[in-house]
């Protein structure tokens, strides 16, 4: 017994049935990943990506009504939301591990804290929340660096 298709028939069902089942299969979006510090007994010394002679890179995001307003700071200095890609990329280029934290206003958007992680994750590092307790640890490490040099 033969089949008679015709070649454009018979090449179009094998290139779209693996399309279609593929279709079927799609994997879940895996979202943003995101690291806390543990709050038990840390200590500056514990901070990923923090050493005595590197600081630490920290991302700083301060609440205004619209998020072209919002004040965004990379270690203390004023950024762009549209450069921040560029700054970042240029912060972790001297570091030898990949940690960016992020701190914000408790009242800012969840979206503009997103849009940093993404962003950091983007560029192979590893993003850190950091929670009021751990902003406190961080200060002081900053505190005690400066008054070393």
């Amino acid at each position: 017994m033969t089949l008679n298709l015709s070649s454009f028939s018979f090449i179009a069902s094998i290139l779209f049935l693996p399309m279609y089942l593929l279709g079927f299969l799609r994997i879940p979006p895996k979202g943003l990943e995101v690291h806390l510090l543990r709050t038990d007994r840390l200590q500056a010394s514990d901070l990923p990506g923090v050493d005595q002679w590197t600081p630490p890179v920290v991302v700083r995001i301060a609440l205004q009504p619209t998020r072209s307003e919002s004040k965004l700071m990379v270690n203390s200095v004023a950024c762009s939301w549209d450069d921040l890609g560029t700054v970042l990329e240029n912060e972790l280029k001297r570091r030898p591990e990949h940690v960016v934290y992020v701190e914000g206003d408790p009242e800012i958007y969840w979206a503009y804290a997103a849009e940093v992680i993404d962003v950091a994750q983007g560029l192979g590092a590893k993003p850190y929340l950091l929670t009021p307790k751990t902003q406190s640890v961080m200060k002081s490490f900053e505190e005690r660096r400066k008054s070393n040099e």
